[in-house]
């Protein structure tokens, strides 16, 4: 059983996924399982899935566009690891994200989540940093992102011992939902570290 499971859901990325796989591959923490929930993509995803190939990422292919927090729930459904990490198809993760967030939570046994801070790249080069403690990333909830999906990592166990799902009702913003039932409705603690990790 792998420590982390990454997942990653793909819809027609094609133009993206190799820099995010290579960057997945970077990680000082060796420990990992990738799981790509490829969305019915059309283009050529699933090609360049096994350009990149290494024992450790998954494939799995769903027939039709069901949408992302379908997506996402087959990949809850299919994680094997003991932490969870998000990551989106055009992402780059640093190559000490997971070993950081991994070392973070193994000292902090209170806290569910370990999030960080995002540098855009491309049309934007804006630095976005979020909430650091439990309380004020609690307290910023009620009114939009304190974690984000992208760059967070997660005890497994705390949303399968709710029950949490992402709803497919939700078009977007699924992650607002499903972070506002974790970290408010099921009281799960969650931290940011000052830092760029994605």
């Amino acid at each position: 059983m792998p420590e982390i499971s990454m997942i990653v859901p793909v819809y027609n990325v094609e133009q993206y996924l190799p820099a995010a796989l290579d960057s997945l591959r970077a990680q000082t923490c060796p420990d990992w399982e990738a799981i790509l929930v490829d969305d019915g993509s059309t283009d050529e995803t699933a090609q360049r899935v096994a350009d990149r190939a290494d024992a450790r990422i998954r494939l799995i292919r769903l027939e039709t566009n069901r949408g992302r927090a379908a997506a996402r729930n087959v990949a809850l459904d299919n994680a094997r690891g003991v932490y969870l990490a998000w990551m989106d198809a055009d992402d780059i993760a640093v190559p000490r994200r997971l070993e950081k967030q991994l070392a973070f939570l193994e000292s902090h046994s209170d806290v569910a989540v370990c999030g960080g801070w995002l540098q855009y790249f491309h049309q934007s080069t804006a630095l976005e940093r979020f909430p650091r403690t439990p309380e004020d990333i609690r307290a910023a909830t009620v009114f939009g992102t304190s974690v984000v999906n992208g760059c967070s990592l997660l005890r497994l166990d705390a949303p399968r011992a709710h029950g949490l799902r992402y709803d497919p009702a939700l078009d977007r913003a699924e992650d607002f939902a499903f972070w506002g039932d974790l970290l408010l409705g099921a009281g799960q603690r969650a931290a940011n570290l000052p830092e760029v990790l994605l």
